[in-house]
């Protein structure tokens, strides 16, 4: 596979190439080649949320002049992720947006756990998805409500985090080879 990143910031460029390459590693030794063969990460200044279409991510300038590597990382294997969930394997981007979100969201965490080990998987989901698990769904929303109904709060929670929490359920209790 491919990969250029593009960057004015030459620091923010070199962590993303090593965490694109990372997401990349685990994705294509879990699911196979990377769709397309090729991956580009563009950093731009006029989206605040990250922008991908097949092979081409966009994001923030702000994660490549930061210091917060790991909101970039993050943001990148979510990327990476939904390269295989999301646009190799399509769902309707506002009816079944779960079927992609909820998968690429726990292939987060497991690539998380593959680099960082497993306390660090398992800290980044207390923070982040047992919080999740705690709040009364808004609006009865559920996982599988149209997107477009959705705040980005509510989005993050019901979808992204909620629907990884369901995913690290199933692979718990069906087995990682199984699942």
């Amino acid at each position: 596979t491919r990969v250029r990143v593009r960057s004015a910031a030459r620091t923010g460029a070199g962590r993303a190439m090593e965490y694109a390459l990372e997401a990349l590693v685990a994705c294509e030794e879990w699911f196979g080649p990377l769709p397309g063969g090729k991956l580009e990460i563009c950093q731009t200044r006029f989206c605040r949320e990250k922008l991908e279409f097949a092979g081409c991510v966009w994001l923030d300038q702000a994660l490549f002049e930061g210091e917060n590597k790991e909101e970039m990382r993050w943001q990148i294997y979510r990327a990476v992720a939904e390269q295989y969930f999301g646009i190799a394997v399509y769902a309707d981007p506002v009816a079944d947006v779960w079927l992609s979100e909820s998968v690429s969201e726990f292939v987060c965490y497991l690539m998380w756990e593959k680099y960082l080990g497993k306390q660090a998987r398992v800290e980044r989901m207390d923070q982040y998805l047992t919080n999740a698990l705690k709040v009364t769904i808004p609006g009865n929303l559920t996982v599988t409500s149209s997107a477009d109904v959705f705040n980005q709060s509510q989005y993050n929670t019901v979808v992204r985090d909620r629907g990884a929490a369901a995913m690290y359920e199933l692979c718990r209790n069906l087995g990682r080879e199984t699942f």
